[in-house]
């Protein structure tokens, strides 16, 4: 599929003239160091979504406050949470099972990627 045509259609469209994004994209798709399926993995896209990453955060956290349902705004910056961090969700959980059923885990250590691996128990 030729992208760069799909995001003329968006240029010329009467609802959404996303301008802004096709230029990104179009920059994106013109150099060939780049992977067609995972556009996340682009230097210039990832640092266009990490600016208004901590105005994300104060607004769902204002949002919550204020008991607003926000489910858009919510779940888009729990999916960069997840796909830019290096921590997965379920530390969290190894931590629950580790609290309630005494199950033991790894540590995190400094160096990320080489967990400390035995038979630790969180307090």
């Amino acid at each position: 599929m030729d992208f760069t045509s799909v995001m003329q259609l968006w240029q010329g469209g009467c609802i959404i003239q996303s301008d802004y994004i096709v230029d990104l994209l179009e920059k994106v798709y013109r150099h060939n160091d780049h992977h067609h399926d995972d556009l996340l993995s682009s230097k210039e896209v990832g640092d266009e979504l990490s600016k208004p990453f901590p105005s994300l955060k104060k607004v769902v956290l204002k949002a919550i406050e204020a008991n607003a349902n926000t489910p858009s705004l919510s779940a888009s910056l729990g999916y960069y949470k997840y796909s830019s961090s290096t921590d997965l969700p379920t530390q969290f959980m190894e931590a629950e099972l580790d609290y309630f059923g005494g199950h033991m885990c790894d540590l995190k250590p400094a160096e990320p990627g080489k967990p400390v691996k035995g038979r630790h128990h969180f307090e």
